[in-house]
């Protein structure tokens, strides 16, 4: 049980050695004393601030701690075929040094591993991590009689669902964030995946964007995408990447900045520094629509970022575009992921689409070329429906739960219901006209030719006479 503490939400992500670990000679975590002799104020420090801390841990136990041997004599390590402790060679979780794995497939184990995480998330840790990659070998075995090749697929399965359990098990309903990087089968179920580790070039924002969308084909809703890689030199970040990869990042479902120098805003100079405060205000405004596409996403098994493959199966052109995407339902995505402001888009078929630069209606079946310098971003309306924006925030401490709007953009005749966190927002077609209920007080922006006219609590959207 070892881990490091990093940050996500306002302030990205911290990098840090080892955070916490099992007591000298007992079963139970403990903060390092050392760098963390305070932790519950730390924590405490951290969220008057509306920050939100995850550490990363890993249930090993080091070869030469008095541990070790007592866990191995109760038999609560995996296995040998003689019956003695597994010991895997050490790995950057462990420092380099050798450890044997709590065998979490028996109960005890298990729930002594939940409890133990459960007393951090008390001191305030908000979100436990952790990327059990182990490669177990086929002789090993659990108490059960699990082996090799069924552990590998259940291991880290166990790790990461007695994680959920410590964060999100005395909620009513069950929730919270437990981000890895580990792919094992019912991952879906506990859905933030981290991004890989890639270089920061051109290159690795295109590897970043091909996994998230690989991974979301395969039903896994959210990847939380790094803007950079904190463990990769910095020499090919310029500026003009830099942007391109926050504002993928903006229209994902979600992103973390890397707390090291050389990949955070202001090493950019003023000028890339306004562009990051300009598209962090879209980002939060933005917050209302992306969390409802990852409720959407966790009742429909459909990722918040769609590949074009599995957004438009009818349009075999469509498949071609690799690196664009649909944001939820409503948002088309074209990333530009080479030098230059010119990125070519396709718009698929059978539906128009509304550039939210411009405003202008493009028809689908059609290939344009986009010119977007770097104060703005390739995104595209789909007809008939609508995003619904937050107000602008400076962190998410300012939202106001009751008011989580703020203004409404039409995409032609709206005839869908919107995606929006925890809203109730119907919409219902009448004699040409839409009838919306739920957008009291929202200023509302329509598309050129309709007209809005309010009636009560309701909304009518009509063609223009």
């Amino acid at each position: 049980g070892r881990g490091a503490a990093r940050v996500l939400g306002e302030a990205g992500t911290l990098g840090g050695s080892v955070a916490w670990g099992f007591r000298a000679g007992r079963a139970g975590l403990a903060w390092e004393a050392q760098r963390f002799p305070g932790a519950k104020r730390m924590l405490a420090r951290f969220r008057k601030h509306n920050v939100h801390v995850a550490a990363s841990g890993f249930p090993g136990v080091i070869k030469t701690s008095p541990l070790f041997e007592e866990l191995e004599d109760r038999g609560w390590l995996l296995t040998r075929e003689d019956g003695s402790a597994q010991v895997f060679d050490g790995i950057a979780a462990t420092s380099g040094q050798p450890y044997g794995l709590l065998d979490l497939t028996y109960r005890d184990i298990y729930n002594l591993w939940v409890e133990r995480h459960r007393q951090l998330v008390e001191d305030g840790l908000d979100a436990p991590a952790c990327d059990a990659q182990i490669a177990i070998p086929d002789g090993v075995t659990a108490r059960n009689g699990e082996t090799g090749p069924a552990l590998r697929s259940m291991y880290p399965l166990l790790v990461r669902r007695a994680l959920f359990d410590a964060v999100a098990g005395l909620k009513v309903p069950p929730e919270g964030v437990v981000p890895s990087t580990d792919l094992f089968p019912a991952a879906q179920r506990l859905p933030w995946q981290v991004g890989p580790q890639v270089d920061n070039t051109w290159e690795g924002l295109r590897h970043t964007l091909r996994t998230a969308l690989s991974i979301g084909a395969s039903g896994l809703p959210v990847q939380v995408h790094g803007i950079g890689t904190a463990s990769r030199g910095t020499a090919d970040m310029t500026p003009e990447l830099y942007l391109r990869w926050l504002t993928a990042g903006v229209f994902s479902a979600n992103f973390s900045f890397q707390g090291v120098n050389g990949l955070l805003p202001w090493d950019f100079g003023d000028e890339t520094l306004a562009h990051v405060k300009t598209w962090m205000q879209w980002r939060y405004r933005l917050v209302p629509y992306v969390l409802g596409a990852i409720e959407d996403a966790a009742r429909t098994g459909l990722p918040v970022q769609r590949s074009m493959a599995l957004s438009f199966p009818n349009d075999p052109h469509a498949h071609e575009w690799d690196l664009q995407y649909l944001l939820g339902p409503a948002l088309l995505v074209a990333p530009i992921t080479a030098p230059g402001k010119q990125v070519r888009v396709y718009l698929p078929k059978g539906e128009a689409w509304w550039d939210l630069n411009t405003g202008h209606r493009y028809e689908g079946g059609t290939t344009w070329t986009i010119d977007c310098e770097l104060g703005q971003f390739p995104v595209f309306g789909r007809e008939g429906h609508m995003l619904c924006l937050g107000p602008a925030a400076q962190h998410t401490g300012e939202f106001n739960s009751a008011r989580i709007l703020d203004e409404v953009w039409m995409f032609g005749m709206p005839v869908h219901n919107p995606v929006v966190m925890r809203n109730k927002i119907r919409v219902m077609q009448m004699q040409g006209s839409s009838y919306i209920k739920g957008l009291e007080g929202l200023r509302i922006s329509p598309s050129e030719g309709l007209e809005v006219k309010r009636r009560g609590a309701e909304v009518r959207i009509s063609r223009a006479r």
